[in-house]
């Protein structure tokens, strides 16, 4: 924040503090001013103590009165009479202002566009003292009238002898103190207003005529925000220095006569002229305006669509003043006030609204008269509470609301040329495509970023937002220059779908919501349409870089929840080369979420009619079943296509049908039925289906490709359901038993927890033992009634399938496994075995090894036991990591608990509706460790084999 402090006869002595220092990307940083007491610096950077105040130059007539003053007062000494009349070149009240160092700055708006009125103003200064500790460490120098410059001189050296005007003024730290700040600084131009900002030794002020410099400002700024600071001062609209041919620095010497006031206008109107000239070398039509904002003032004035007030902050506007320049003619304006309604029309310079009344504007119109009205339109428009910006409206049209009791808090004003493009989105974006010659068509493009807001503007293939930082694109705004036409383009944004369309320069898609955009589409408008191409292309989280899409194609993702990172845009000549390609990750612009349409035929009936996303094709309780299916994707077939097969008897299936044709044979019914994706939809979404059978009912859900249905006899499929999700999503229900096997079976897990178990009389179809642990343990200990051999051979002679498991430790993959295989290796060929993955006296449980491990694992005793092993662990587990290169080979033998209750053995266990993560279902689930059976009176684990003795000899 800013604070000004003001003497009552003395100089202005200003305190300058930036409360916050933001830096966004483009370089534009932004400043809060305000009067009050001082704040403390930002914390981070350690503050130079610098104090400043300016000796002020008083004319002959006012030293006068003050000795007359002095010399007739009693109280007052010979000595106060003598130094009273010795002051009559300066000054002697001046009051002091200390300089703050800040680092971040929160408010561009109104950094440097505080226009009150200056209390001294008009009377200048001969020179500026500088105190505290750290005042040798400022520099300045000044230049007074027609004079050279002076010689640099230390901050804290005695100027006293200096009694004439300053005109300009350099300001610079020394080499210690430059290592680490900058010093910032202005000046106030009498009758003109504000100059510019400028830093570190370059000029601020007026040579011009009659110019009468009478305030600075100085700030002092640390470098870690240099490059932000830079931005900022690159950016200033008005320049610094005004030389004393009436150009400001930069501008060519060539043309000056475009910065010559008229001769018969007094000094002070000659330096206002010169403040509002045009910087480029060329005199162009430009509208210029000002507003009285609340807490604020009178703010600096802009111009050519540029921002008037405040957005954000909720503040009024109370007053507007308006004046054309570089143009014959002149601009009128009226404002309906609060609690006053339409006020009066005021033009060229006049006040429109109130000052001091403390009066919201609540909307304006505006109006362009004389030789001007020929050649241009104006258009305007308001930022209004609770509205943001309005549309752009024109000539006399009202902007902003009556009757709401809404606040304009901000008015762009725009002099547009007749014939020319319509403005429609930021006006300061319209000037600068409007005033800036391009050679050849252009298309620009400006993402706002998360975190960063607005980024520079950047075209023709260069890249708009971020890519490897993870942060996602909110808003897009597209203009095309150098050729006649247009842009429109659109934005699907998150959690709100398609918008409408955006034209030339306006905002597509969300600031301030943090939504991220998923996907554009943009197509050129008027005569650059029918010569030109636009390609676009978008980089997407999860993916990278697309394929270029062009001309309203979709580029991006809908329904996969990515969120776009950057674009690119180029305009290609019709019948040219597409751009190049050479980095996308994919071959495809964009990728929907497809829907997926299915229909069965019932037995001895005709077709449904299709349905889709789930719902239920078929029916239930009419014992009717299915003979035939068939499916399709609503994406193009080059992105991918949906396959699936049917099977009669659960056991052989059909080759494979896709989009749309139909499987299975009429009066034929079906058992069975598996769904793929192909393609694209294959990498970003999973396909889940469930089935409805006789006598059994719903199965539950699986997915791409595993088998849905039964092979019982008696029982087929009356009913599907299909349903397309994006990759890695939670199951649409609960996942057991997905296919019905004929004689699922049974059964139980031991170890010598269970000692003195007599596996041979407790009921069940299989057992499974622990055998070993690590490389240092056997489950075998006779003589404490455990012996896992034992067990083994009682459970064969007594017709039970058997099974082994090794616990694992997390050492050598490789020994684990040949220790396991010493210790069963007489079954191989007769039992099945699994690997037990579990947390306690697992080394190696947990920390992101646990996938690798496993596999090297299960590969050996794979090959060791010429069998296909089983992996024990939790759902919870199966869904924290890719187990992908393991599920490819080996089933899962999953555990998860409904509750602690005793229970007995259970033909469809409960499960949560997650998916078992790279498993489209388990071949083994254990769902209880309370079990009772027959043969054994405390608690077992209960097992449930999907499958026959068949598949389970398979296995072994």
């Amino acid at each position: 924040m800013f604070l000004r402090i003001k003497g009552r006869h003395a100089a202005i002595c200003l305190v300058v503090a930036f409360a916050a220092f933001l830096v966004v990307l483009g370089g534009v940083f932004h400043a809060g001013r305000a009067y009050g007491d001082e704040a403390a610096g930002s914390g981070g950077s350690s503050s130079l103590d610098v104090t400043y105040s300016l000796n002020r130059v008083k004319s002959s007539s006012e030293a006068a009165s003050a000795t007359d003053a002095s010399s007739s007062d009693a109280s007052v000494s010979d000595a106060s009479t003598s130094d009273t009349g010795a002051s009559n070149a300066q000054a002697s009240d001046a009051a002091t202002a200390k300089a703050r160092t800040v680092a971040l700055v929160t408010d561009v708006s109104t950094l440097g566009t505080d226009d009150a009125a200056v209390e001294d103003g008009g009377t200048s200064f001969s020179s500026i003292t500088f105190g505290g500790t750290d005042a040798a460490k400022v520099q300045v120098r000044y230049k007074r009238g027609s004079a050279d410059w002076t010689d640099w001189a230390a901050g804290d050296a005695d100027q006293s002898a200096a009694t004439d005007n300053v005109s300009c003024v350099q300001l610079k730290l020394d080499s210690e103190a430059a290592e680490k700040y900058s010093i910032v600084y202005r000046v106030h131009v009498a009758d003109a207003g504000w100059l510019g900002w400028t830093a570190d030794g370059e000029t601020a002020g007026s040579e011009k005529d009659g110019a009468v410099v009478d305030d600075v400002e100085v700030v002092l700024v640390a470098k870690e925000n240099s490059e932000a600071l830079t931005s900022f001062l690159d950016a200033q609209m008005t320049k610094a220095h005004i030389e004393a041919d009436g150009l400001a620095d930069g501008d060519s010497k060539a043309d000056s006569s475009a910065g010559k006031a008229d001769a018969s206008a007094s000094p002070a109107a000659r330096v206002n002229a010169v403040a509002l000239t045009s910087t480029t070398s060329q005199v162009q039509a430009s509208v210029s305006y000002r507003a009285h904002v609340q807490y604020i003032g009178w703010q600096a004035s802009v111009s050519d669509g540029a921002t008037a007030g405040t957005t954000g902050r909720s503040l009024r506007v109370e007053a507007l003043s308006m004046s054309l320049s570089g143009v014959s003619g002149g601009i009128r304006y009226r404002s309906h006030v609060q609690n006053v309604g339409w006020q009066d029309w005021k033009s060229d310079g006049q006040v429109s609204g109130t000052t001091g009344r403390s009066l919201r504007v609540e909307a304006v119109q505006i109006e362009l008269t004389g030789d001007v009205a020929s050649s241009y339109d104006v258009y305007y428009r308001t930022h209004v509470q609770g509205k943001g910006w309005g549309a752009w409206v024109k000539n006399g049209a009202t902007s902003g609301t009556t009757g709401q009791g809404l606040r304009v808090e901000a008015v762009q004003v725009l002099l547009v040329k007749h014939g020319q493009a319509i403005p429609t989105g930021d006006g300061t974006d319209y000037t600068k495509r409007a005033t800036t010659t391009y050679t050849s068509p252009t298309i620009l493009y400006q993402s706002h970023v998360q975190g960063v807001s607005w980024q520079t503007e950047v075209s023709n293939g260069a890249t708009a937002g971020t890519t490897g930082r993870s942060l996602r694109l909110e808003a897009l705004k597209v203009a095309i220059a150098g050729v006649s036409g247009g842009v429109q383009y659109k934005a699907h944004v998150q959690n709100v779908g398609w918008q409408a369309w955006q034209l030339d320069g306006a905002v597509a898609g969300t600031v301030g919501s943090g939504l991220r955009l998923e996907a554009i589409q943009v197509q050129l408008t008027g005569d650059v349409a029918s010569s030109y191409d636009v390609y676009y292309r978008v980089h997407v989280s999860g993916i990278g870089w697309m394929a270029w899409a062009k001309d309203g194609e979709t580029a991006g993702t809908v329904g996969l929840g990515g969120r776009v990172e950057a674009v690119q845009m180029v305009l290609v000549k019709k019948g040219s080369a597409a751009p190049s390609s050479s980095d996308q990750k994919v071959s495809y612009p964009s990728v929907e979420k497809p829907t997926v349409t299915y229909a069965t035929s019932s037995h001895n009936g005709d077709w449904q009619a299709p349905v889709s996303n789930g719902a239920t094709s078929g029916t239930t309780g009419k014992s009717l079943t299915v003979d035939r299916f068939r499916a399709q994707l609503s994406t193009a077939t080059s992105l991918g296509s949906i396959k699936y097969q049917v099977s009669t008897d659960g056991e052989n299936w059909s080759s494979a049908a896709s989009d749309g044709a139909d499987a299975g044979t009429k009066d034929t019914a079906l058992k069975g039925i598996r769904l793929t994706l192909t393609g694209a939809m294959e990498k970003h979404f999973d396909v889940w289906y469930r089935v409805h059978v006789s006598y059994i009912g719903w199965l539950g859900w699986t997915r791409n490709g595993s088998d849905a249905g039964t092979n019982l006899s008696a029982d087929s499929i009356e009913a599907v359901q299909v349903l397309v999700t994006t990759k890695g999503s939670s199951a649409p229900g609960p996942t057991a038993k997905s296919f019905a096997y004929q004689g699922q079976l049974n059964g139980f897990d031991i170890a010598s927890f269970q000692a003195g178990i007599n596996v041979s009389k407790v009921s069940g179809d299989f057992v499974f033992i622990k055998a070993t642990q690590g490389v240092h343990y056997k489950d075998q200990l006779p003589s404490k009634g455990y012996d896992y051999a034992a067990w083994a051979n009682q459970a064969l002679a007594s017709g039970k399938l058997v099974g082994f498991y090794h616990y694992a430790e997390g050492g050598d993959p490789i020994k684990e496994a040949d220790y396991f295989y010493d210790a069963i290796k007489a079954y191989k060929g007769r039992a099945v075995v699994a690997l037990d993955w579990e947390q306690t006296s697992n080394k190696l449980f947990g920390t992101g090894f646990d996938v690798q491990w496993c596999k090297r694992f299960l590969d050996r005793i794979a090959t060791l036991m010429d069998a296909r092993p089983l992996i024990y662990m939790s759902k919870g587990v199966a869904r924290k990591y890719n187990w992908s290169s393991v599920a490819a080979d080996y089933p899962l033998w999953v555990a998860q608990y409904a509750n602690n209750k005793r229970t007995g053995y259970n033909s469809n266990p409960w499960t949560d509706s997650y998916d078992f993560g790279a498993w489209s279902s388990p071949t083994v689930f254990q769902y209880s460790a309370n079990g009772r059976l027959d043969g054994y009176g405390a608690d077992l684990d209960l097992d449930l084999f999907y499958g026959s003795r068949k598949a389970w000899l398979a296995l072994e």
